[in-house]
């Protein structure tokens, strides 16, 4: 019986390794070509953008905490408040609405003391004359 040598087994060796490459450049061609049309069907079909990237969540809405939608993100009120602490709000009744984007990030917009109606600023300040 002979004993295989070394650069007997080279050419077998090299067309293993081949053969390994093609498979891996055929299958990051496939990966490629179904990212380009699922980024083509999400641009031209808007049901299929809501389905792909979902659809901003209201976590705080008027200054109170939506529960159910907190549940839905995996998010605590603990959560929440870190949110809110390292955007410098104390107070999550100061907070108009936060929502949790597509991307992940969260969006916090404040109540604008100027437009919420206090006892002081809802009466009229012109003086009707008949």
């Amino acid at each position: 019986m002979k004993e295989i040598q070394y650069f007997d087994a080279l050419p077998a060796t090299i067309y293993m390794a081949l053969i390994y490459f093609g498979a891996t450049i055929i299958s990051l061609g496939g990966l490629f070509l179904l990212n380009r049309i699922f980024r083509a069907a999400a641009y031209y079909n808007e049901r299929f953008t809501k389905i792909s990237h979902g659809e901003p969540t209201f976590l705080v809405l008027d200054g109170k905490p939506m529960l159910k939608n907190l549940r839905f993100e995996h998010m605590s009120l603990e959560d929440l408040n870190e949110s809110l602490h390292q955007n410098g709000i104390n107070e999550i009744s100061l907070v108009k609405y936060v929502i949790k984007e597509t991307n992940g990030q969260i969006s916090i917009i404040k109540e604008d003391p100027a437009h919420t109606t206090t006892r002081e600023n809802s009466k009229p300040s012109v003086a009707l004359t008949a």
